[in-house]
């Protein structure tokens, strides 16, 4: 498939806060990565392998939060899992 890189330590939600997630692009491909860090955790040429890795990981924590961006960078949507429903 498409994964370039993959970075073995996942972190969780810090307190209260839910497990976030964002896809990004970065350099023609798509990456996903942790809140509050730019390290990437995993990268994919298309958005949708990125969001639907983003998707496993998140039901994998049991719930997630994950911030979909488009090609220049801005964000487009939010989606809460396993509930997935857009939240913007």
């Amino acid at each position: 498939m498409g994964v370039f890189s993959l970075r073995k330590r996942r972190l969780k939600g810090v307190g209260n806060q839910p497990y976030i997630l964002h896809v990004t692009p970065v350099d023609g491909l798509w990456s996903v990565h942790e809140d509050f860090t730019p390290d990437t955790i995993v990268t994919f040429e298309t958005r949708a392998e990125a969001e639907d890795h983003a998707k496993d990981m998140a039901q994998a924590e049991g719930e997630g939060e994950i911030v979909l961006y488009d090609e220049s960078g801005g964000p487009v949507s939010r989606y809460m899992y396993p509930h997935k429903e857009p939240l913007v």
